[in-house]
């Protein structure tokens, strides 16, 4: 058996990151996932960001290990298959903005009436209710007002963004959670449910335990403390850089050794984890000139000596090549027919009772199609018609 999801069907009329990210974590654990997209372009990720002889690597990974039907949901007979797949889906994930899927006839009531036992995930910015439900919405947007722009500058201007698609991410992330704990309650008896994934909310529940810890105590007498902020930088060596962790209390001492530093500095002494941490924060220049001049590796090898957490800051080419990454086979390769070969992160998880899928590469617009018409019992002639009415296409190329 290939993964905890082995026997799980999954609709997926996601699209762009967030939805297909989510998807992608449920077809990495066995699930059959079935990507719905429209016959023209396809999905819009296909294009998205940097790609070979145009085939997005984020589409490529954000939708391994799944089927593709090209199908046109603006046709009566395209909401018609869509509707016969959800009957036979034990899950459906949609992204459109709020009132969108209900306009199209694929929202959750007409899929209950078809499926009473779905798990229907539904991911939007904000939410299906509230003064911004309906805009349109993206991950710098959320970002911006979820206060993580903010942190990222240090509480400094001006604001700066993360480099990175997190808000969609931590999104799918969520929704892929929140769908396997309601497989669970059907399992238990539960029946099927609507679940509603906020970008927004799900970035604020990321965010709170570290990003916001000044906003959590509400006492006219809390006064706010360090932020991450003021602890999390690179370290420039005489020939890189490192990150480094000060924990706490006897971290200091540890720090104090790993650098040699004047014994009236190593001999202090603290009544309070936060007089530590000041104090610190306070010998940031004595800290920063001792490290530069040491070498990357002469840096690592006292800090590791002295316990204290630190590892090099490596390249984006450099990543795959890493010991460890290398030991785990954190990389897979696969060999694409069109575009060659590829690499990717594997699954995070590893299930010891499971064998793992073999990976598979993101499928063409299209390209299983006929298959599944077969599966849902609208093959041969039905096929025929779908497909010359331009409700259902079929590629056996990679889309471009």
């Amino acid at each position: 058996m290939f993964g905890p999801l082995h026997d799980v069907r999954v609709l997926d009329l996601t699209g762009v990151v967030s939805g297909p990210f989510g998807a992608m974590w449920l077809a990495d654990q066995g699930a059959d996932v079935i990507k719905v997209e429209p016959p023209v372009g396809g999905d819009q990720g296909r294009y998205v960001g940097a790609g070979f002889l145009g085939y997005s690597a984020l589409f490529a990974t954000c939708n391994r290990n799944k089927r593709s039907i090209a199908l046109d949901l603006a046709k009566p007979e395209g909401v018609e298959v869509a509707l016969a797949l959800a009957a036979r889906a034990d899950v459906v994930l949609e992204n459109f903005r709020p009132g969108v899927a209900e306009r199209l006839g694929i929202g959750y009531r007409a899929v209950r009436e078809r499926n009473p036992q779905v798990i229907y995930a539904s991911i939007s910015g904000y939410g299906p209710q509230g003064p911004y439900a309906g805009r349109r919405t993206y991950d710098s947007i959320v970002q911006a007002g979820s206060g993580l722009a903010d942190m990222q500058a240090g509480g400094r201007e001006p604001p700066q963004l993360v480099n990175s698609i997190i808000c969609d991410k931590v999104a799918g992330l969520a929704a892929a959670q929140a769908v396997t704990a309601a497989l669970y309650a059907r399992a238990q008896g539960g029946g099927g449910q609507q679940i509603f994934i906020s970008m927004l909310e799900a970035t604020l529940a990321f965010n709170w335990p570290d990003v916001m810890w000044n906003e959590t105590f509400l006492s006219e007498d809390f006064r706010p403390g360090l932020t991450i902020a003021d602890t999390y930088r690179l370290w420039p060596t005489r020939d890189g850089h490192i990150a480094i962790v000060f924990i706490s209390g006897s971290a200091f001492q540890d720090w104090c050794r790993a650098l040699s530093a004047p014994p009236e500095v190593a001999g202090e002494t603290f009544e309070t984890e936060a007089d530590s941490r000041l104090r610190w924060l306070e010998l940031r220049p004595l800290w920063e000139a001792r490290i530069a001049a040491l070498d990357t590796e002469e840096a690592l090898r006292r800090f590791h000596a002295e316990g204290v957490p630190a590892g090099r800051v490596a390249r984006r080419g450099e990543v795959a090549g890493d010991p460890q990454v290398v030991s785990d086979g954190s990389i897979v390769r696969l060999e694409h027919p069109e575009y060659g070969p590829m690499q990717m992160a594997r699954p995070a998880a590893r299930f010891a009772g499971f064998r793992p899928p073999a990976p598979r590469v993101a499928p063409a617009l299209g390209g299983d199609s006929l298959a599944i018409l077969e599966e849902i019992g609208m093959g041969g002639e039905r096929a025929e018609r779908l497909l010359r009415d331009g409700v259902v296409r079929t590629q056996a190329a990679p889309a471009a």
